[in-house]
């Protein structure tokens, strides 16, 4: 049973994390002030506008007037499959509860839309980090000031333009935290902890974060040659099995990784008889 010396340390570290998110939240909203505030006169170019926003317009269209998400995409081409496009991202979590609060608040898919959404994964970036500094013994100030350099840091403020790459970015942290979390307990909750954050950031929309490091060669290789050097420590040691035990759960995590992904790929085989939806020039460009 906790004693109230444990809730007490419960509550302070519930209140770190709190002003922590403030911070975060913060400054999002000072960084993308002009886009998010000021939309009539500020928005994000690019591909932005003019790659990501018809993409999730076109998900937004399909689930307005047919009622299903859109399996075919007709106007790139002779067609080709749409959910397939690893950058729409159509399962990824955050895509459909985005688009369905748009349809349900504005009638469609803004530009304003996918700037909210883009600066919440830049916060969801900055809470992440400060977890991980947290993890690694930074203390409560620094570790808040390492979440605010991280989030509104070179690689965000360059690739704004990039939804899929920010939204992939903001779950390394969570993923190195994870896996943090992996090598102190070694227990199976931490192997899924691991391989979710993992999964989310490829089905984010960027394959160079998420696919390569647990479907590469290199990696492959280096999680053998790490769980052979493990198994042969802990026999020198007396632990055995113990010691092989934490890197167990890492392959484990990258091959339910890679399962979660290859849902992604079999868009080939679906019927496409659905006509396409109407688009406006309003629902694929500005708010």
């Amino acid at each position: 049973m906790p004693t109230m010396r444990d809730r007490l340390h419960a509550t302070l570290r519930a209140r770190e994390y709190l002003e922590a998110a403030l911070c975060c939240l913060t400054g999002a909203l000072l960084f993308f002030r002009g886009p998010l505030l000021l939309r009539h006169d500020y928005h994000i170019p690019y591909d932005l506008e003019g790659y990501h926003l018809p993409l999730l317009s076109f998900i937004g269209d399909c689930l307005r007037e047919y009622g299903q998400l859109p399996w075919w995409n007709p106007y790139t081409y002779m067609g080709e499959p749409f959910f397939g496009n690893v950058q729409a991202a159509m399962f990824y979590p955050a895509t459909l509860p985005a688009v369905l609060a748009a349809n349900a608040l504005l009638g469609r898919v803004t530009l304003w839309c996918v700037e909210a959404l883009l600066a919440a994964h830049v916060v969801w970036a900055g809470v992440g980090a400060y977890l991980l500094l947290r993890k690694l013994g930074t203390e409560h100030r620094a570790s808040i000031a390492g979440a605010m350099i991280f989030c509104l840091g070179a690689f965000f403020a360059s690739q704004a333009q990039h939804l899929g790459a920010v939204c992939a970015a903001a779950w390394l942290p969570w993923f190195l935290a994870a896996l943090r979390r992996l090598e102190e307990r070694t227990d199976w909750p931490s192997v899924a902890l691991a391989a979710i954050s993992l999964a989310l950031m490829i089905l984010a929309g960027s394959r160079r974060p998420g696919c390569r490091p647990c479907s590469s060669v290199p990696s492959c290789i280096s999680t053998g040659v790490g769980s052979a050097t493990r198994f042969w420590n802990g026999g020198r040691t007396g632990a055995g099995w113990r010691c092989y035990w934490p890197s167990c759960p890492w392959g484990y995590c990258c091959r339910l990784c890679v399962g979660f992904r290859a849902a992604k790929w079999p868009a080939d085989q679906l019927p496409t008889g659905v006509p396409p939806p109407r688009l406006s020039a309003a629902s694929r460009w500005r708010p």
